[in-house]
């Protein structure tokens, strides 16, 4: 679980996180997705006897069906995520935490910086 100190809790610094998590995560996933695309590819060619491989024949069909199911799931998860991270940050940004550090701080510094005295013969 990752956990932000009080004062990060904003809505860029959120957006931002979440962000670059996500693009994290869609770059493994075009990655195989893009492997996955060149193998059905391979065995498109080999159904076809345009490139031969004599170590290994690549199953097509089920290559094909799970590139379709992981298509599916890429559209479906850009849903998902849109529709769960946006109210998320939306309350997030809505915490009073700017408020009560501010609060926090000030009675922090009075502690530690007491109010100069005034002399009597201040005045005269």
């Amino acid at each position: 679980m990752i956990q932000l100190p009080v004062d990060s809790i904003r809505r860029g610094a959120t957006r931002d996180l979440t962000s670059a998590l996500y693009r994290l995560a869609r770059a493994h996933f075009f990655s195989a997705l893009i492997v996955l695309t060149a193998l059905v590819g391979l065995g498109l060619a080999q159904d076809h006897e345009a490139a031969r491989l004599a170590l290994v024949t690549i199953p097509t069909t089920p290559a094909m069906l799970i590139l379709i199911g992981l298509i599916l799931l890429a559209i479906l998860s850009r849903i998902a995520v849109d529709v769960a991270v946006e109210p998320l940050i939306e309350a997030i940004s809505e915490l009073p935490a700017e408020g009560v550090e501010i609060g926090l701080l000030r009675r922090t510094v009075g502690f530690s910086n007491p109010p100069p005295r005034r002399s009597i013969h201040a005045g005269l």
